[in-house]
């Protein structure tokens, strides 16, 4: 009977095992989809401010004022459409920790990546491997603790600001 159970202890370690590496893999994968989003949404971005600024220096009058309002409000559109997807994505990477800190403590990994990863957030280092140079230095001086879930949501917040400025200019000149 012992020799049964030592045999399904090690079936079970094995399967949490692959189950741990499965958990890793899907974290990994979204929160690099995280970033993903959010470089196609700064392209994104780019374009229609872009297009925005070649539209406001024409001279025409009310074709012009047209295009600059739906451009504002396709700023306001692909804001909110990237604040959810990236809202959506955070939710699996919260999964993902969860089930892998639950696995990590059942195969007692007491420095898994899952366990650095919240203690790196929780010391303000969840940005560090991702921003370097200016960006990093920035945020360090002003004494900000970022992780990057709140980064991928305020860049596209801060867009929308910015659109709804452009907007209120849109129509009042």
């Amino acid at each position: 009977m012992p020799r049964q159970s030592k045999n399904a202890a090690a079936e079970k370690r094995s399967e949490l095992i692959v189950a741990y590496d499965a958990i890793h893999q899907h974290w990994v994968h979204a929160e690099e989809e995280r970033w993903s989003i959010l470089n196609n949404f700064l392209v994104a971005s780019t374009i229609l401010l872009l297009a925005w600024a070649a539209v406001f220096v024409t001279q025409a009058t009310t074709p012009r004022r047209i295009v600059l309002i739906l451009l504002s409000l396709g700023g306001l559109g692909i804001s909110s459409l990237w604040i959810t997807i990236a809202s959506r994505v955070s939710i699996f990477i919260d999964l993902y920790t969860r089930l892998g800190e639950e696995v990590e403590g059942s195969l007692n990994l007491p420095n898994g990546p899952f366990v650095q990863a919240k203690e790196r957030i929780r010391h303000g280092k969840g940005l560090e491997a991702r921003l370097t140079g200016w960006p990093n230095r920035m945020i360090d001086s002003l004494g900000l603790k970022i992780s990057s879930r709140v980064f991928v949501t305020l860049i596209p917040g801060v867009y929308a600001v910015v659109c709804i400025v452009l907007l209120i200019i849109s129509i009042f000149t």
